[in-house]
């Protein structure tokens, strides 16, 4: 198998790994829900500062794919996802849940 086509498998496993963890979160409201004891405008504020991180750092992004390049941008972007997900999984505070999922929602952005 050629090198490119080896790049482009490991680009969409990222790809894919990553939506899953963003996207998963608006699946998993209800347990949030139940699990933090929260309304379910609690639950839409948690929700929105998830896609507000990922707006509000989407140009952001993109420069900084710019200049430094795909595979750092990425590295970078993806790895800052991974970690988050840890810490919101670990979360036991909605306040920690909140800011982890902003965060969580800029690393996505590249």
């Amino acid at each position: 198998m050629k090198r490119h086509w080896i790049a482009l498998f490991i680009m969409l496993a990222i790809q894919v790994i990553g939506s899953l963890a963003f996207l998963a979160v608006t699946a998993l409201t209800p347990f949030i829900k139940d699990e933090f004891a929260l309304s379910s405008s609690a639950v839409g504020v948690l929700i929105v500062a998830l896609y507000f991180g990922y707006f509000l750092t989407l140009i952001p992004g993109g420069v900084v794919t710019d200049v430094f390049g795909e595979r750092r941008s990425l590295g970078l972007g993806l790895g800052l996802v991974g970690a988050l997900a840890v810490v919101v999984g670990a979360s036991a505070n909605p306040w920690v849940l909140g800011v982890g999922l902003f965060a969580l929602g800029c690393g996505y952005s590249t």
